[in-house]
């Protein structure tokens, strides 16, 4: 049986050591548990296992997990303060809904909020950062039909 692009990207992410949450098809929510309870995925063995009945799992990564930080811009609002001219050159994954993920080394503490509800982010409007107790899709996740993609495949700031 031919591999999903998902599962081939599964297997990249535990190669390189990185635990993964798995993901609903389609969704953001773990398959399992919440907060600090979410079960990860290691191995190749239970990358595959998850694989095997054929559903196309989403991906997130906890970025504290791998001493990484992220600022999550929603640059699609009009109000989003992210000047990105101004921030280092670093890896950038774009999001299905137009906004950015920058990777960054080192540890944030997540000041996750609702922009619909909230759109000022403690970065700035419509900007927050994700790190530890929190996590990120991964490409090539998929929400309503579109990816997240890599951006720009630079070394992490």
């Amino acid at each position: 049986m031919k591999k999903s692009e998902l599962h081939t990207a599964a297997l990249y992410y535990i190669k390189k050591g990185w635990p993964l949450i798995p993901i609903q098809p389609g969704g953001k929510r773990p398959i399992e548990g919440r907060g600090v309870n979410r079960p990860k995925l290691t191995t190749a063995a239970e990358v595959n296992a998850l694989y095997a009945d054929g559903e196309l799992y989403n991906l997130a990564l906890e970025p504290e997990d791998v001493f990484m930080g992220v600022v999550d811009a929603d640059t699609y609002h009009e109000g989003c303060d992210l000047a990105a001219e101004n921030l280092p050159d670093t890896f950038v994954v774009g999001t299905p809904r137009g906004g950015e993920h920058h990777y960054f080394i080192g540890s944030l503490p997540t000041t996750v909020g609702n922009p619909e509800k909230r759109p000022e982010g403690r970065l700035g409007n419509y900007i927050d950062t994700r790190g530890r107790g929190s996590y990120v899709l991964l490409p090539p996740s998929i929400i309503e039909g579109k990816k997240y993609v890599i951006k720009h495949d630079r070394p992490y700031a």
